[in-house]
Formats: structure tokens, sequence, C-alpha cells
């Protein structure tokens, strides 16, 4: 009985004294180049265009299919400027 979830086969060999692990997995692999797709951040409002960081978000938003709960703590987690994210969040709590 294996104790790895998602393995469908396990196979173990000695070759030279040395463990040789075979495994097969049950999980199809995810060849969707949009599941590498990371949460875009803003970094300097000197050097990046707020309108062009928003449609970024907004893509990625849609591609993953977040659920707008989540949409918020997302935004925050993307935005590193410490004064832009006091801002956004004064503008959310008037």
């Amino acid at each position: 009985m294996s104790t790895c979830i998602g393995v469908a086969n396990i196979e173990l060999s000695l070759v030279n004294n040395t463990a040789v692990v075979n495994a097969t997995s049950k999980m199809p692999i995810n060849r969707d180049p949009l599941s590498e797709l990371s949460l875009p951040s803003f970094v300097d409002c000197n050097k990046q265009s707020v309108v062009t960081f928003m449609q970024d978000l907004d893509m990625y938003f849609e591609h993953k299919k977040v659920p707008e709960n989540l949409k918020l703590s997302l935004v925050l987690r993307a935005i590193k400027t410490l004064l832009l994210k006091i801002r956004l969040v004064l503008n959310i709590t008037k």
C-alpha cells in the first residue's frame, strides 16, 4: 500500500546497491501555460504604469477565475509600495 497521494504505481529496484524508485502519477499533467501565470506586482510608481498594472491584474483575475471575495487581498499583496497600499486602504474604508 502506497503512502503517496496521487501515485498509481511504485516500483522499487536495487541497482549497484542503490535503491531506484520509479513512480507513475495518477494526476494529470497541467500543460496550460496560464497555470504558471504569476500575480502581477506593482513596485515603483515612477517606472510602472498604474493603468497597465490594473489591466494585467484584471487579466490575471479573469484567467485564474479568482472569486470576488479574494480580489482585494490579492490586490494588496500585488502592491509592493507601502504608500500606495495605505492610500488604497484609506479609499476603501471611506
